[in-house]
């Protein structure tokens, strides 16, 4: 039995994830994974207003400049006007697709996850593999929607990835811990 599917047994999940909570242990994340397409579907501008990151006024203004060109998403347009910064929009956009963020200094990483993915391939994608959960990778990535870094991580494990969303200097710090971790324990 893989940790995902030891942790599931012991019956620890919540109810509920609130909107926007970060993920501290696995349990909570599985019961999250489980439930992410089930989240109602909402436009990201709307979004950003909604929590207040943005204005109204700013946002009509991101919707001009998008229609005037078309060659820039939404956030992007927010962004490069100083409207919001980045990781705003990759919290919100994860949040809307029901993907969980992860707290990956609390997170418990299961050092199998580490051996199906190697340090320098885990460095070059910018993510953190984090346990097995029904047989698919759970992965924390900067940008959990991308299908690149999804793809090479499916072809280096053999298996579907699950990502979830954590802060890039976050998953830094977790590459250099775990792998240094699992490097000691196999000397």
């Amino acid at each position: 039995m893989d940790m995902g599917d030891e942790m599931e047994s012991q019956g620890l999940f919540e109810d509920r994830l609130p909107s926007g909570e970060i993920v501290r242990d696995a349990d909570t994340l599985k019961q999250a994974l489980d439930r992410q397409s089930s989240q109602p579907i909402a436009l990201l501008g709307e979004q950003l207003v909604s929590q207040g990151l943005i204005t109204r006024e700013q946002l009509e203004k991101a919707i001009s400049i998008q229609s005037a060109s078309r060659e820039k998403r939404i956030g992007e347009i927010l962004v490069e006007a100083g409207a919001v910064d980045g990781d705003a929009i990759d919290a919100v956009l994860a949040i809307k697709l029901g993907v969980p963020k992860v707290d990956l200094r609390s997170l418990k990483i299961d050092p199998e996850a580490l051996k199906l993915v190697p340090n320098l391939v885990a460095r070059r994608l910018v993510l953190m593999p984090c346990f097995l959960h029904r047989g698919q990778m759970v992965a924390a990535m900067k940008n959990p929607l991308d299908q690149e870094v999804l793809q090479q991580l499916r072809f280096t494990t053999g298996k579907r990835a699950f990502p979830v969303s954590a802060d890039r200097e976050a998953i830094e710090w977790a590459i250099d811990r775990y792998y240094r971790e699992l490097r000691l324990q196999e000397a």
